[in-house]
């Protein structure tokens, strides 16, 4: 997370059990009280990464992190919630009605890929 200040309306201190305070961006699940995002500091990312560089995602894609919403009207509205705060969204074309499958390319301010998305199941 690099454009945290940004997003300042969504900031979040943590205090870490060192005493020092890490910043992070949180954007609390409002669909499922199992999945959260956690957007981190590249200082505090890389306490997690042991051996590893954090990926430019604006020049290149560390991950497509995909997730299932309960509805097309879900979907959308992550969508316009997403371009609302700045992000990037846009629908990859795959040849399928909106009735069975919908979903969308979110790129956060970070070029980080989310893909909210519904498909009928039955």
């Amino acid at each position: 997370l690099t454009n945290y200040r940004r997003r300042k309306q969504l900031a979040v201190k943590i205090a870490c059990p060192q005493g020092s305070i890490m910043v992070c961006v949180c954007h609390y699940s409002w669909w499922d009280d199992t999945f959260w995002i956690m957007l981190l500091t590249h200082d505090f990312y890389r306490e997690f990464l042991k051996n590893k560089e954090i990926a430019d995602t604006q020049k290149v894609s560390a991950a497509l992190i995909s997730f299932s919403l309960d509805s097309v009207s879900a979907v959308k509205a992550f969508g316009a919630t997403a371009e609302k705060h700045g992000e990037t969204v846009h629908h990859v074309e795959m040849g399928m009605p909106e009735s069975m499958m919908y979903g969308l390319e979110v790129q956060d301010l970070d070029g980080n890929c989310l893909e909210p998305s519904w498909m009928k199941m039955d």
